[in-house]
């Protein structure tokens, strides 16, 4: 349905350097790093023998203890008195992708990227971001926790990977999660994105819903950040340029001139800018799938719903009939071109 994107923080592909997946952000991140690891054990291929334990420092300072994990691959995190009451798993876990408030809600050595932050091009993350500095040290993330990945943000133009601006992020596979997979921490307000197209392999990117993520900023649909600036421009669904995109979030192409502005959300739920918390009925979806492999809470795009052809507002657009948004949304259709790309009139729900 969708043929290209402009304007949208969500590149289909990114390397591990060279590549800013979180796009048209001029990144700033400063973040402490301490993390405790052990040295590599050149006899058996391992960094540290299972289930040994080592005495270490954690970011504030205190005395504390890291077991190695039970595959030999890094040794846990460094535990102090009183970090024990971290949640193994989710967003309350203290771990890589986990929400916060400050670094205190973080296992030690981590740090937490807060909604109100100001680094990120002036955005922050809704909810805060537990995570952890690996410029100078890309084997940081999986040290500290396997089930993270170092992303290079900004390389800052050189070929000197020492000033890059990098953060370790929860890896993720697309599709539905199954039962007692940790997900993105089950958080709604971040979505997995594929690195590189095909693969179906990705990490965990900030997407706020709505304004009511951000607490007294606002959800930039163009960047899925928290910002102090309200989005400014056209709403998702009316026509755009992709040349000159005069939307609140970006413009999508579905082809044979057929344009419309739209917003970085997760896939099959509600928000777009709207208040989730009011409920049903929604005027937008996130309804597009860049990936055309993806389920739900994955990397998706916003298109407006409709209950007969007026609702769209345009004269190039009618409502075409979808039954299986009737339960979540509580509207009858999508919003989309008069015809398919083959020239076949596109089925429609006229208004009486």
């Amino acid at each position: 349905m969708m043929c290209s994107v402009a304007s949208l923080l969500a590149r289909r592909g990114a390397s591990t350097r060279g590549a800013a997946p979180l796009a048209s952000l001029a990144l700033a991140f400063v973040l402490c790093l301490c993390a405790c690891a052990g040295g590599q054990n050149k006899t058996s291929g391992q960094v540290c023998v299972p289930g040994r334990s080592l005495g270490c420092k954690g970011s504030n300072g205190c005395s504390g203890h890291q077991v190695c994990k039970d595959d030999g691959a890094a040794y846990d995190v460094c535990v102090c008195s009183g970090d024990e009451t971290f949640t193994p798993s989710g967003a309350s876990s203290g771990l890589i992708g986990a929400a916060c408030l400050g670094d205190d809600e973080c296992r030690d050595g981590f740090s937490c990227l807060t909604s109100t932050s100001e680094l990120l091009n002036e955005q922050g993350p809704s909810g805060g971001l537990c995570t952890l500095d690996c410029a100078n040290n890309h084997d940081a993330c999986k040290q500290a926790d396997p089930a993270s990945e170092c992303i290079v943000l900004n390389d800052r133009g050189t070929a000197d990977a020492t000033d890059d601006i990098a953060v370790c992020f929860q890896v993720c596979r697309l599709g539905d999660a199954t039962a007692g997979d940790d997900k993105c921490r089950g958080r709604a307000d971040l979505v997995c994105a594929e690195r590189t197209a095909g693969t179906g392999v990705g990490y965990c990117r900030p997407a706020c819903r709505a304004d009511q993520d951000c607490d007294e900023r606002h959800c930039n649909l163009s960047t899925g950040l928290c910002s102090d600036e309200a989005p400014k421009g056209e709403p998702i669904g009316a026509s755009c340029d992709l040349a000159a995109p005069a939307c609140r979030g970006g413009c999508i192409d579905h082809g044979s001139g057929y344009t419309e502005c739209s917003g970085v959300c997760s896939l099959h739920t509600p928000g777009c800018g709207q208040d989730t918390v009011k409920g049903p009925p929604y005027d937008y979806w996130c309804l597009l799938d860049p990936s055309n492999r993806g389920g739900k809470g994955d990397l998706g795009y916003c298109t407006q719903l409709c209950d007969c052809d007026d609702d769209c507002g345009r004269a190039d657009a009618v409502c075409q009939p979808d039954d299986t948004l009737k339960g979540d949304s509580r509207r009858k259709g999508v919003c989309g071109s008069l015809t398919f790309a083959s020239g076949t009139p596109r089925p429609n729900l006229p208004c009486r």
